[in-house]
């Protein structure tokens, strides 16, 4: 679902620059495969940085101490006036320091000063972009509201916040239906449909999905640690059923070798999970998420802010992007 959503942006934002910004860090080839969203991993990381690219041009405006214009097609339009009070870097830094090492929740955003700052910086942007709607044809496109929705949808399943993937889902339909893909605007619907009713059709199961999370699978207790189902059943039952001792290797599809192999599947897990502690050859992991890692950080830091020709190309590929400017 969210790869089609992804292939959704892109078909949606084509003829924008969209490609053009991408292009800076991919190549010509791998654009053409991201804009369908068939090359995943690739298209969500650059997706993310050109909404990364295209936030921090809005921060510089709305950290500013002075009225600062944005050309758009037929003029311009005053995205920061001067009345509106300015947010501080310092103020910014702060905050964010702050939440990243103590977290924050509504109760804390409500009493800590340094969180005023992160409420203001929200609400400035969001003017910002309702001005830049008025103006500008690229930003009724709506990027900004789509790759929210992608976070939601990636956050609801790491989470396992069942009631966050709901809304994440309704929000994919209207752009399933402008971007042609028909049939998952369909699918999505009707599986929206079936999930409203899960409460009294299943009332069980709804249990299980709202309060523990389990619409989405964990092999680890850490946190944002959620998998979606279908990445696990490909990697791990597809995996297991085509490797050596599985079903398409000499044993037979046949209904009692399915069955058999079905039902032995849990007792097999815990055996290897018990072996592998024993025998100390468990997998270690150091608990961090590989985005956050130190590479990945130098390696969006590299793409975002490398040489000067290529930030000068990208600012310009932003600005085909939200003014459609040729």
């Amino acid at each position: 679902m969210l790869m089609s959503y992804l292939g959704s942006i892109g078909t949606v934002m084509s003829g924008s620059g969209f490609s053009d910004a991408l292009e800076i860090c991919y190549g010509p080839n791998a654009v053409a495969h991201m804009i369908s969203g068939k090359a995943f991993s690739r298209a969500l990381r650059g997706y993310l940085l050109v909404d990364a690219a295209v936030t921090a041009r809005f921060m510089s405006l709305v950290t500013s101490d002075c009225a600062c214009t944005a050309d758009v097609e037929g003029g311009s339009v005053d995205v920061v006036t001067q009345h509106t009070d300015v947010v501080s870097v310092d103020e910014l830094m702060s905050a964010f320091s702050s939440v990243w090492s103590n977290g924050c929740d509504s109760e804390g955003m409500a009493e800590a000063d340094d969180h005023e700052a992160l409420v203001a910086l929200s609400t400035r942007l969001a003017e910002v972009k309702n001005k830049l709607l008025c103006k500008s044809r690229t930003a009724k496109l709506q990027y900004f509201f789509e790759m929210d929705t992608v976070k939601m949808f990636i956050r609801a399943e790491h989470c396992g916040d069942w009631n966050l993937h709901l809304i994440a889902v309704t929000r994919m339909l209207n752009l399933f239906a402008a971007a042609v893909h028909f049939q998952y605007a369909k699918c999505a619907r009707l599986y929206l449909q079936s999930m409203h009713q899960l409460p009294e059709t299943h009332p069980w199961l709804h249990a299980q999905f709202e309060e523990h999370g389990f619409h989405a699978v964990r092999r680890s207790d850490r946190c944002w640690s959620g998998l979606w189902t279908d990445l696990v059943i490909e990697q791990v039952l597809m995996r297991s059923l085509k490797s050596t001792g599985g079903l398409t290797h000499g044993r037979g599809m046949t209904e009692l070798v399915q069955l058999t192999w079905i039902h032995s599947m849990h007792s097999c897990a815990e055996m290897h999970s018990a072996m592998t502690s024993l025998t100390n050859a468990a997998h270690m992991s150091s608990g961090q998420h590989q985005e956050v890692g130190a590479s990945r950080a130098a390696r969006d830091r590299c793409d975002l802010q490398g040489s000067q020709t290529k930030i000068l190309s990208l600012h310009f590929a932003v600005s085909c992007i939200l003014c459609q400017v040729d």
